[in-house]
C-alpha cells in the first residue's frame, strides 16, 4: 500500500523532531546549567568574535587573557592576532556556560534546515517516492540537464574567484583554519616575496640634528624612541615631553626621541602639526595618509629615518603616545638584556589571522593567504638594536606590504633569520595602576591616562 504525500511528510517531520528535541534539551541545559555535566575531556569551541571570556583567574590553566584592544595578554599555544584561540580547548572546572558548542549547533542547524526544506516546500526526492518508469526517465533527464548547468556554473565561478572574496565559514573562524588556497588565486593573493614593491613616501618635515653629538650634546646616543602619534593628540605629546620623553633633555642627552606623523585629511590639523614640529624640533612628518591601515608605512618610515639620520643610536624603541614607558629603567637595564639579532618586548612566537570581517584586525585571504603569522611583538612597545633596524629597512623593499605593522616587522625578522623575545615588564594591556609599581618595575603599560603618566613619573617611592 502506497503512502500518501501528506503521510510521508508527517513521518519526516516526526522523525526530525525526535532527533532535534533531545539535542536541544541537552544543549540548552548544558549551556545554562552550573552543574558539572561536562567532563574534563569534553571540548568546546569559542568563536573568535568573543572579546571577553568568562574564565577562572587561574594562571595554572591554559587560558588566554584578552584586553579591550583584542590583543592577547597571556598566551599558551597558538593565537589569533586578536587573542582568540585557534584550537579546541579542554575546559576544566569552569562553572559558567556562556559558550556555544559550535559542533553540536552545527548539526542542529543542518537538521532544522533539512526539516524546513522538506516540510515547507514542494521539493521531492526521486529516492524518497514511488515513481513510474516514465517519471524516473523524466527525472533522469532533468538531473542530467541540472548537472550540466551546475558544472557550467562551477566553471564560471572558478574563473571569477580571483576577483571575489572567498567565503569564510564558521568553522574557519572557530578552528583557525585560515588558509584556503583552493579559493584564492595565486595571482591575486599576497606573495611572500617581491622585488622593490614596498611603497615609498617623501618627507613633509624632518627635524634637524635630533641625534647630533656635537657639544654640548651627549657624545653618544644609547636609545632612540620612535613614538607613534596622531594630529589630534597634542596633549599626549606635551605630557610625554614633560615626563618619560623628558629624559632626552630636549634631544641632547643619551636618549633621543621623535614623534611620527603622516598626513591628515583636515588641512588645519596639518598646519598645526607643522607649526608644532618647527617649534619643538621633535616631529617627523611623511607624505602618507594618517590612517590605521597605514601603520606599516609609518613603522618603516620611522626605521628609514632612524637608519639614515640617527644611525649613531645603539638601540631603537618603537612605542605609542598612549603608553607608559619607563625610560629610566630601560636605560639602566638595557645592557643586561644582551640584545643581539632579535626584537624584545611583549612578543608571541606565532599567531593566526583574524578572518572576521567585523574585526579591526581582519585579514582577508587575499591580503594574507597563509594559515599562521610568524609571531609578533606588540606594537605598543618593542625594542631592538640599530643593526636590526637597518636590516629590516634593507629587506623590506622585497617583502609585500601588510597593514598590521607588528606582524609585518615579524615577517621581516623571520626573513632575516632573527628572533622575537618576550621580556618581563613589557605589557600591551593596561597594568593596574600603582604609581610606585609603574615608577620602579613596569616597563610599558597601555591606555594609561595622562594624569597617571604624570603621577608615575613624579612618584617618590
Amino acid at each position: 500500500m502506497k503512502m500518501t504525500k501528506e503521510l510521508r511528510r508527517f513521518f519526516m517531520f516526526a522523525s526530525s523532531l525526535a532527533l532535534i528535541i533531545p539535542g536541544l534539551v541537552w544543549y540548552f541545559f548544558g549551556m545554562y546549567s552550573n552543574s558539572d555535566m561536562y567532563s574534563s575531556t569534553r571540548t568546546r569551541y569559542r568563536p573568535s568574535v568573543t572579546k571577553h571570556w568568562d574564565v577562572p583567574d587561574d594562571s595554572s590553566t591554559s587560558f588566554i587573557s584578552v584586553n579591550d584592544t583584542g590583543i592577547p595578554v597571556k598566551v599558551e599555544g597558538v593565537l589569533r592576532y586578536d587573542g582568540s584561540p585557534s584550537e579546541i580547548y579542554d575546559n576544566n572546572n569552569i562553572s559558567s556556560r556562556k559558550y556555544t558548542n559550535v559542533a553540536f549547533t552545527g548539526v542542529i542547524s543542518d537538521l532544522i534546515a533539512k526539516l524546513l526544506y522538506n516540510v515547507s516546500t514542494d521539493h521531492q526526492d526521486i529516492n524518497s517516492y514511488d515513481t513510474t518508469e516514465e517519471e524516473s526517465s523524466a527525472y533522469d533527464n532533468i538531473r542530467g540537464t541540472q548537472t550540466q548547468t551546475d558544472n557550467s556554473k562551477r566553471a564560471k565561478k572558478s574563473s571569477l574567484i580571483a576577483s571575489k572574496e572567498p567565503e569564510v565559514t564558521l568553522e574557519d573562524l572557530v578552528s583557525g583554519a585560515a588558509s584556503r588556497p583552493d579559493l584564492v588565486s595565486e595571482a591575486t593573493s599576497r606573495p611572500d616575496n617581491c622585488k622593490s614593491c614596498f611603497p615609498e613616501s617623501s618627507y613633509l618635515y624632518m627635524p634637524p640634528e635630533v641625534c647630533s653629538t656635537t657639544s654640548p650634546k651627549s657624545p653618544y646616543v644609547t636609545l632612540l624612541l620612535l613614538i607613534f602619534t596622531t594630529h589630534e593628540n597634542k596633549a599626549h605629546r606635551d605630557t610625554l615631553r614633560r615626563t618619560w620623553a623628558s629624559i632626552a633633555d630636549k634631544n641632547s642627552a643619551e636618549v633621543r626621541y621623535v614623534f611620527l606623523l603622516g598626513k591628515h585629511k583636515v588641512r588645519t590639523l596639518n598646519k598645526k602639526a607643522l607649526e608644532e614640529a618647527k617649534k619643538y624640533g621633535d616631529i617627523v612628518i611623511k607624505d602618507f595618509d594618517e590612517v590605521y591601515r597605514n601603520l606599516t608605512y609609518k613603522t618603516i618610515a620611522g626605521f628609514q629615518w632612524a637608519s639614515k639620520f640617527c644611525s649613531n643610536a645603539q638601540y631603537v624603541m618603537k612605542t605609542d603616545d598612549d603608553m607608559w614607558v619607563n625610560t629610566p629603567k630601560i636605560l639602566k637595564d638595557l645592557e643586561s638584556w644582551d640584545i643581539k639579532n632579535e626584537v624584545v618586548g611583549d612578543c608571541y612566537q606565532t599567531g593566526v589571522p583574524n578572518r572576521d570581517k567585523k574585526s579591526k584586525w581582519y585579514a582577508s585571504f587575499r591580503e594574507y593567504p597563509r594559515s599562521t603569522y610568524p609571531g609578533f611583538c606588540s606594537g605598543t612597545g618593542y625594542l631592538s638594536t640599530m643593526k636590526v633596524v637597518k636590516d629590516i629597512v634593507k629587506v623590506s623593499p622585497n617583502i609585500p606590504y601588510f597593514y598590521l605593522e607588528d606582524v609585518y616587522v615579524a615577517i621581516c625578522i623571520r626573513k632575516l633569520g632573527y628572533t622575537l623575545r618576550k621580556h618581563y615588564g613589557f605589557h600591551n594591556a593596561k597594568v593596574l595602576f600603582d604609581q610606585c609599581l609603574y615608577h620602579e618595575i613596569i616597563i610599558t603599560s597601555h591606555y594609561v591616562t595622562l594624569e597617571e603618566v604624570e603621577a608615575a613619573w613624579n612618584a617618590i617611592c
